[in-house]
């Protein structure tokens, strides 16, 4: 009888040896990438950079220096204004949100009220003179082109929105500098400094979703921008 509880015991572990294991269940798939809108080429985190928009600021960056090339106005575009105010969009979502109904309030009361009595509401504005290199393309961009005189945006720049109009224009077509008055909607906290709007460049997550366009962005900004 040992022999045969042996025989039966050996029996049931051959049995079990050779059945296969139960497998571990699949792996998930990994989460796929979202598909980006049409034109555009490139994201910061959740933040869309269009083409369009980089098409707009280089030629106004080509139009005061008509010898840059394309790529090179292309990547000013992109590092001295859309990348910036995309990384800063970016850490701060709700703040940005509130700024934008903010500014859009405000310029909905200036068109009911009339720039007199709304310029008493909200005070005086700030001022700037100069050409692009002083009033940097961020600014520029927006103001070039402006109506003289008329109050016009608001304009989504760096850390904030911006009401704004021109109210002179001076020298040459490519030496031009212009006088802007404007009224400012921040979403960034006040005090902010350049070391912290670069700290928020490097914590973001570039990814170019056009390859067309990988060579605009250069690579210095694509080393950075790793969202470590």
């Amino acid at each position: 009888m040992r022999g045969t509880a042996g025989g039966v015991l050996l029996g049931l572990w051959l049995l079990l040896a050779g059945c296969p294991s139960e497998e571990a269940p699949p792996a998930p798939p990994a989460k796929a990438e979202p598909l980006p809108a049409p034109g555009v080429i490139a994201l910061v985190d959740d933040v869309e950079i269009h083409a369009v928009e980089v098409e707009r600021l280089a030629g106004i960056v080509q139009a005061v220096f008509p010898e840059y090339s394309d790529l090179h106005t292309r990547r000013l575009a992109l590092t001295e204004a859309l990348l910036p105010r995309a990384a800063a969009r970016s850490k701060r979502g709700a703040e940005w949100e509130r700024a934008r109904a903010e500014s859009s309030r405000a310029f909905a009361r200036l068109q009911e009220t009339g720039a007199e009595a709304w310029l008493a509401e909200v005070g005086p504005p700030l001022s700037d003179t100069g050409g692009l290199s002083y009033l940097r393309l961020d600014l520029w961009g927006a103001a070039r082109g402006a109506e003289l005189g008329v109050w016009m945006g608001p304009y989504e720049r760096i850390g904030t929105f911006t009401i704004l109009r021109v109210i002179a224009i001076e020298g040459e077509e490519f030496e031009e500098k212009l006088t802007v008055e404007r009224v400012e909607f921040p979403y960034l906290p006040e005090g902010s400094t350049a070391s912290d709007l670069n700290e928020a460049i490097d914590s973001c997550r570039l990814r170019i979703v056009d390859p067309d366009w990988e060579e605009a962005f250069p690579e210095r900004w694509k080393y950075r921008m790793r969202g470590e």
